[in-house]
């Protein structure tokens, strides 16, 4: 069992100018004489620059490897994933991409890189935006054989039920957690170790657990079949070399003591293993929007739809004939009984959503759902619950997250073109073009007890969405709106209709961080084109449709265009990967096959209905409204099927 020095131990000593991160590996390896090291990325520098560049991190490794020393853990401080502020957020992801690339270079067995949060919860966007960031990170640490992950000991991380959920939700090979032995809150430390003790990947000791319960500490893990580093970690500041030196040889003997102990080897995981064949793929409906998604399916190689359900049976024999699909069945628990499938693609009308894709889950398959997620919000968070619980994965079709506009608007977004984002329009139009009664699609599309909604829950997802995603999701906090039906229906399809969505619906939106949205979404309005959606900045601003990027250069007011579809083009041809990106089908499959992370599309959606929502609420109390006024009116509009 190896042990090693946290270089936290030494912050004493580097604030007073008497250590730096060679003097510490000097120490581990001839004063203490270790063959590991255990690098806090303060002992090095505050300034990221001065040593996140090749030419440092190359004179770094080479220090480690004269020392013949192994870096056992490199702790990243400064890019934990959530801040409140979106724009903090995404230089916090740029600095630990870089984290990560010099953890690489420099060797590192497990990099920790924490999750960030205030108090003892995070709430669910919180949640869900740390768990994409660290399943991306995974995905970057696999590739490079090291693991990644948070430390308990700070916010949130200091609650077992938080760190425990967290891993189930990340549920990937290389994530892991840095153990701060002992250091929990709302649970017995005792308690604490054990739920956590499966993902650790490292340990911190301080000074309290080497006094008090060190052996039994170390048990713990141990029997949940631990066998990497024991951290050293001095707080107090303090005569530094001489403390650590006492608490060092305590831990040397406790590992001589326990030498032996807990050689059982235990699967960490309870993972889902991902799928390294074609994919077996479920459809539930195979309607209007079912046949769509099957002509996509049809164009993935590494896709096979194996079973189709539907209770039109005639339309069931005619689509599975025509898509080659082998298994039939009138009722979906019946599909679901099927032992041959992965995952299963939900196409049902938007109320029938959350039950399907609920059961889906529970079964054991992931889901994929067409959109808006669910017919309420309520429904929507029961299926993003099903899934943490269940520990599958829900994906939602988002098409707009895919288009060329959004790849090439993200990378100006990320390049920090538009400085600080202040205000989005969410825009999208249809001058008469309502489902059933202006000629397409069936009556049930405008009944609000199938649909849940109209132009917001059919078009303005994809649009509200789409903005949401380029913004960094931002956290909702107040919204006004308004909707409309005004203009003339076809008597006698209003008559057989039932119609009763809006076919325009207002909006705007107040986020916690002062940015704004407006929305307007039209199935039918007496008017011309609108113009395309927009995000405005301080140094920039984006219209994505098309798309256009407008600046000032050199105090010239300048409208930029694109050559988008040639550069997307040779992006391609340089990285095959990007094709994961090309649409929601292909990313879904390629997510499956453990290619690329998925994106947060459920987190998406669910915050595109709770816009949606607090418009349909303002629209009827005639005034603005709060999210909570939102989540308070909220109740469930699914059928039982």
């Amino acid at each position: 069992m190896n042990i090693s020095i946290a270089s936290y131990a030494f912050h004493g000593l580097r604030a007073a100018g008497m250590m730096d991160v060679f003097g510490y590996l000097e120490a581990c390896r001839y004063r203490y004489g270790l063959s590991t090291a255990d690098i806090w990325n303060g002992l090095i520098s505050d300034n990221v620059d001065f040593y996140l560049n090749d030419e440092f991190i190359t004179k770094l490794k080479t220090a480690i490897d004269e020392r013949e020393l192994t870096l056992v853990n490199y702790h990243a401080d400064g890019c934990h994933v959530w801040e409140d502020d979106p724009a903090k957020r995404r230089e916090h992801h740029k600095l630990a991409l870089r984290h990560l690339a010099a953890a690489e270079k420099l060797g590192a067995k497990t990099v920790r890189i924490d999750a960030g949060g205030r108090g003892q919860t995070w709430t669910p966007q919180q949640f869900d935006t740390i768990v994409t960031a660290m399943r991306e990170y995974c995905r970057i640490a696999s590739g490079a054989g090291f693991r990644v992950g948070p430390e308990s000991h700070w916010g949130p991380e200091l609650v077992p039920d938080n760190m425990e959920a967290l891993a189930h939700a990340v549920d990937h090979p290389a994530f892991g957690i840095l153990v701060h032995l002992g250091h929990w809150e709302n649970a017995p430390i005792e308690e604490g170790d054990r739920r956590i003790a499966k993902w650790a990947m490292h340990t911190h000791v301080d000074q309290h657990t080497t006094e008090t319960r060190l052996e039994s500490a170390m048990k713990i893990l141990l029997d949940a079949g631990y066998t990497g580093c024991w951290g050293v970690e001095h707080h107090s500041g303090k005569n530094e070399y001489a403390e650590v030196a006492l608490q060092l040889a305590a831990v040397r003997r406790a590992v001589s003591r326990l030498d032996g102990h807990g050689t059982r080897q235990t699967d960490r995981s309870g993972r889902n293993h991902l799928i390294d064949r074609k994919i077996r793929l479920g459809i539930i409906g195979v309607g209007q929007i079912g046949k769509l998604h099957l002509a996509e399916w049809a164009k993935i190689p590494d896709v096979e739809v194996v079973a189709a359900c539907d209770l039109d049976a005639p339309e069931l024999d005619r689509v599975a004939e025509k898509f080659k699909i082998p298994g039939k069945h009138r009722a979906f628990r019946d599909l679901l009984k099927r032992d041959d499938l992965d995952a299963v693609d939900v196409c049902l009308h938007n109320n029938m959503h959350a039950p399907a894709a609920i059961a889906v889950m529970e079964s054991g398959r992931h889901c994929y759902c067409e959109k808006p997620m669910a017919g309420s919000y309520v429904d929507a968070l029961r299926m993003l619950q099903s899934s943490r619980a269940t520990g599958k994965m829900l994906h939602i079709q988002l098409a707009f997250l895919y288009t060329r506009e959004t790849k090439l608007a993200k990378r100006l977004i990320d390049a920090g073109r538009l400085g600080h984002i202040y205000h989005a329009r969410s825009s999208g139009y249809r001058r008469r073009n309502r489902p059933f009664v202006d000629g397409y699609g069936t009556e049930k599309f405008v009944q609000k007890n199938i649909s849940g909604g109209g132009a917001l829950y059919d078009m303005g997802v994809y649009h509200i969405s789409q903005l949401l995603y380029l913004l960094g999701m931002p956290e909702p906090r107040r919204i006004t709106g308004q909707i409309y039906q005004e203009t003339p229906i076809d008597p006698q399809r209003r008559a057989g209709s039932g119609y009763c969505v809006e076919e325009l619906g207002l909006g705007l939106v107040r986020f916690a961080d002062g940015l704004t949205m407006d929305i307007i979404e039209s199935w039918a309005i007496h008017m011309n084109p609108f113009d395309g959606s927009f995000i405005a900045g301080s140094e920039g601003g984006i219209r994505l449709d098309p798309l256009a990027y407008y600046s000032n250069l050199e105090d010239i007011e300048a409208n930029t265009t694109f050559e988008a579809e040639h550069s997307d083009w040779r992006w391609h041809q340089l990285d095959p990967k990007l094709a994961a990106g090309d649409n929601s089908q292909a990313h879904w499959a390629a997510v499956l096959q453990g290619k690329v992370p998925l994106l947060p599309t459920a987190q998406i959606a669910l915050q595109t209905m709770l816009i949606s929502e607090g418009i349909y609420l303002s629209s009827q109390l005639g005034r603005e409204v709060s999210v909570e006024e939102v989540l308070a009116a909220g109740k469930s509009t699914a059928i039982s099927i």
